[in-house]
């Protein structure tokens, strides 16, 4: 998509001086950013007879398309490969027969977070 226009393009159009591709691509673009609507009537109206010719599409058709058009290997994004989940320890136990298997924390840990280990 085109990222801005050139002033000197809606002057072109209105003197009926752009070819029917370039055409096209200036009210994609003013569709697109809505600017078709806020333009004087002229233009409002052109991109309507546009849109009903299939010639433009509304950006709300575009990304109907991209999300059901399959995309090819060149413009698909990369896949991010993700190391595994580490394992979550099981919730503490509720008796105290299992209570031995429950992870300890580690003393370490517990010297520097200001707590001793005995007292977790």
């Amino acid at each position: 998509m085109k990222r801005s226009i050139d002033i000197n393009e809606l002057i072109d159009w209105e003197a009926g001086e752009l070819n029917a591709d370039h055409e096209a691509r200036m009210f994609q673009y003013l569709v697109d950013t809505g600017l078709a609507w806020r333009l004087q009537g002229a233009y409002g109206r052109r991109a309507e007879a546009l849109l009903a010719e299939g010639t433009i599409i509304t950006p709300a058709d575009q990304e109907a398309l991209d999300r059901t058009s399959p995309r090819s290997p060149s413009t698909a994004p990369p896949m991010i490969a993700r190391p595994p989940r580490p394992a979550m320890p099981n919730r503490a136990p509720s008796n105290e027969s299992s209570a031995a298997t429950w992870p300890k924390p580690n003393a370490l840990a517990c010297l520097t977070a200001g707590s001793e280990p005995s007292k977790l």
